[in-house]
């Protein structure tokens, strides 16, 4: 066969390599985009949020550690494209994979486009207590401003800006009487256990309240001071 004919053919075969390996998903394109989003941020969007459980043999070997991964909400919502960025234990890396891959959100929007939003969490696995606690981002010394109140026009600007978590304190029953579109319901009794590790790297929370007297919302005021939260906002529901 001619040598220019046996350059054609494989120059032929590669190209036609690569149209079905585009074609199949194999090859990501570049140029796609992507957000990166703080975990308690996309904490408002799950769906399911299930956590990682103790493996058995690791428990039994007494393997603490915390685990860092990273992951990709899709579009659709699915995650994927999971990696280990730290893990002491293959078993314990692999129980978090296991726990982030059954993981579904709400599609994450940057205006009126769904886009791929990367986060990275951690995880502590202690074998003295046989717990596994979920991890915050460690936050920088910052300023505390004085809470104050929003009137609606702030509110709806700041529901598109992303950067805030929107909680409403009160019990599942008054939460279900009304509320706000845009909260996500934390009643106080949980904010107390939960704050510590899914607010540690929140930068603005904004909470619902009554303009008059509301202990729960004073007491979680405070439960925002305590946790270092920059800035706390108030928005009436009455």
């Amino acid at each position: 066969m001619p040598r220019n004919r046996i350059l054609f053919v494989r120059a032929f075969t590669i190209a036609l390599a690569w149209t079905i390996l585009i074609a199949s998903g194999g090859c990501r394109r570049s140029s796609e985009r992507s957000i990166n989003v703080p975990a308690a941020i996309l904490e408002q969007l799950v769906a399911k949020f299930p956590g990682p459980e103790y493996p058995a043999t690791a428990l039994s070997r007494n393997m603490s550690g915390v685990v860092v991964a990273r992951f990709a909400v899709e579009v659709d919502g699915t995650v994927g494209r999971i990696r280990l960025l730290e893990s002491p234990d293959a078993a314990l890396g692999r129980a978090v994979i296991a726990a982030i891959t059954r993981w579904h959100f709400a599609p994450f929007r940057s205006g009126d486009e769904a886009t791929v939003a990367i986060a990275t969490i951690s995880f502590r696995f202690d074998s003295n207590l046989g717990m596994v606690t979920r991890l915050g981002t460690p936050r920088a010394p910052v300023t505390v401003l004085p809470p104050r109140w929003i009137e609606s026009t702030e509110f709806a600007k700041l529901l598109t800006v992303g950067d805030a978590i929107f909680l409403d304190i009160r019990t599942r029953k008054e939460y279900r009487r009304a509320h706000r579109d845009g909260f996500i319901n934390v009643p106080l009794d949980e904010l107390r256990a939960r704050g510590p590790i899914e607010l540690a790297s929140t930068t603005t929370a904004v909470l619902a309240c009554h303009r008059s007297v509301d202990v729960g919302c004073s007491e979680a005021v405070r439960l925002m001071r305590t946790l270092g939260v920059p800035t706390t906002l108030l928005l009436a529901i009455d």
